[in-house]
């Protein structure tokens, strides 16, 4: 094992003994507390940083802040919570007290905890919204907004853990305001990048790395069902090499070659086209066509990605000059190796382009979808990752090649907003289904036959397509289990 998990693991057990000797079994408190494996990310994110003073948004009863503090004996944590009483959190959650004293509030057993620690010298609980006043479980019910005092008593913080409020008004705002008290070479770690409240936490970061260039953002890949931090940081990230990307998230790059080259013989048939990077040399040898420097037709899988952002737009410039249309692959900031370092949002992309003269289309990954759906049955791409989901045509308005999309509505930014979002919560469902259902079989493989287990698998499939149609037909209001279903077309009410 990992000496640093296992050290995080063992703070982790210590931590959640003093909670049971306060009468919180650690089945009371891991119920909203950071997972083992979060714990283990969080520590090392924070260990990295070196950090003297850390900033936490978020404390509930505290372990996160321990475990921090834990790591780095040398450096105070600075949490701030709304400090609400146990019962109120609890109720908001639907979790279940077992017989807990749920009358104390968050801070009370955090204080309590840190006492048993030794570490009420290093650990400052801070009773109060940090950005907003809002909250999970009371919100209609504002607390006193103290982030700005905060930052300006005890910053700059070297790292800075957010894990408040997940809806994304309330994440843009701790981000932007912890950004304002972080040191310059500083980190911050955010919690819910994947899963139950991924779409929230990412939609929040785009709209930061769409107004920030200096910022580059990181996850764990979708696949890691259970890792679910990720790191917003100024400091300058290698990104993965294209063919390494392509091998780790497609496996076979003939196969994605070949299917690429089919939708470019598609739509753009007597076309000649200029290859930017060793994927488009690939593309075009499947379309029995060389590399023409002066192809009216661009191919860039991977121009963009990799640069930083402060130079994206030159070479977006130079990629168009001259050209009546780009291939631009493009992959959603953040998941591990599949995303560039500087992997930028699909809407910032859209404007850029807008204003060099060039409608965006959605033409690519509806091209693919056949071949990497989830319930294809042995799908020619093995999609499992984001890499190259947000891959567009670009075409220049008023051009011979503009006419092909007369028919298609371009995307502005609104939509590519909502388009990645879509997707990246649809990718996430795939790999949850697919992650699980594979757990399942093996779980059989001892009794079932292949023959069995293919049904099974068979079964399971369907099972979820009515799952995923049920779920769609609704809408739930989190926290106040209002829910309604959604109107048939045609029908009034």
């Amino acid at each position: 094992m990992d000496r640093s998990f296992s050290e995080c693991d063992s703070n982790l057990a210590r931590i959640l003994d003093v909670y049971e000797s306060l009468g919180y079994p650690r089945a009371t408190v891991t119920q909203w507390s950071l997972p083992a494996t979060d714990a283990a990310d969080l520590c090392e994110l924070a260990a990295a940083s070196n950090a003297r003073r850390i900033l936490e948004v978020g404390s509930f009863v505290g372990t996160s802040a321990f475990l921090m503090a834990q790591a780095l004996p040398r450096t105070e944590v600075f949490s701030v919570d709304p400090n609400l009483p146990l019962k109120v959190e609890f109720t908001a959650m639907a979790a279940d007290g077992k017989g807990a004293d749920l009358s104390r509030t968050t801070l009370d057993v955090a204080r309590l905890t840190a006492a048993r620690l030794g570490l009420s010298a290093r650990v400052h609980f801070l009773e109060g919204g940090f950005a907003v006043g809002s909250t999970f479980a009371l919100d209609d019910v504002p607390v006193p907004v103290i982030g700005r005092d905060v930052c300006q008593e005890h910053g700059p913080f070297d790292f800075a853990f957010i894990d408040g409020l997940h809806f994304e008004d309330a994440v843009v705002a701790d981000v932007q305001l912890t950004l304002s008290a972080l040191a310059p070479h500083g980190t911050i770690a955010l919690h819910d990048c994947i899963g139950y409240w991924g779409s929230h936490v990412r939609r929040a970061v785009a709209r930061i790395l769409e107004t920030d260039d200096s910022l580059s953002f990181t996850h764990a890949p979708y696949q890691s069902l259970t890792r679910a931090i990720g790191s917003l940081s100024r400091t300058n990230r290698q990104s993965p090499l294209l063919e390494e990307r392509v091998r780790a998230c497609f496996g076979d790059g003939e196969k994605l070659a070949n299917q690429l080259a089919r939708l470019l013989r598609s739509t753009f048939s007597n076309e000649r086209f200029r290859a930017c990077d060793a994927l488009a040399q690939r593309v075009l040898f499947h379309m029995n066509q060389g590399d023409d420097e002066h192809g009216r037709v661009t191919l860039a899988f991977d121009a963009l990605d990799a640069v930083h952002p402060q130079n994206q737009s030159n070479v977006l410039r130079n990629l168009v000059d001259g050209r009546d249309a780009v291939v631009l692959g493009l992959t959603p900031p953040g998941e591990l190796n599949a995303a560039g370092a500087w992997a930028r949002p699909l809407a910032q992309h859209v404007e850029r382009l807008s204003t060099l003269g060039f409608d965006t289309y959605d033409s690519v990954t509806p091209f693919l979808e056949p071949y990497t759906h989830a319930f294809g049955g042995g799908s020619v791409i093995d999609r499992k990752t984001s890499f190259l989901l947000d891959t567009v045509i670009a075409v220049r308005r008023g051009s011979s090649c503009a006419a092909r999309f007369s028919h298609v509505i371009p995307l502005d930014a609104p939509r590519a907003r909502a388009l990645t979002d879509l997707r990246l919560q649809t990718l996430f469902a795939a790999v949850s289904h697919s992650e699980m259902r594979e757990r399942y079989i093996a779980m059989h493989d001892g009794a079932a036959t292949l023959r069995e287990a293919l049904h099974i698998r068979n079964v399971e499939t369907l099972r979820l397509g009515a799952a995923l149609h049920e779920w769609s037909s609704w809408r739930i209001h989190l926290g106040r289990y209002r829910c309604w279903r959604r109107r048939e077309s045609g029908q009034g009410g």
